[in-house]
């Protein structure tokens, strides 16, 4: 029996980590989605090659 323990503590802390959070992970998730860019250009960076 602690052999099963010990191969799903990882889960369980997993799963006790979004438990204890998740409020906080739908609030940043939720500022990501408004804040996010949402142009339909692509975006492209200025050429800044000199020239001689």
């Amino acid at each position: 029996m602690e052999i099963l323990k010990k191969i799903f503590a990882p889960v369980k802390a997993t799963l006790q980590f979004i438990q204890n959070h998740f409020k906080a992970m739908l609030f940043l998730l939720l500022l990501f989605l408004i804040f996010m860019p949402t142009s339909e250009e692509s975006f492209i960076p200025n050429n800044l090659q000199q020239i001689s």
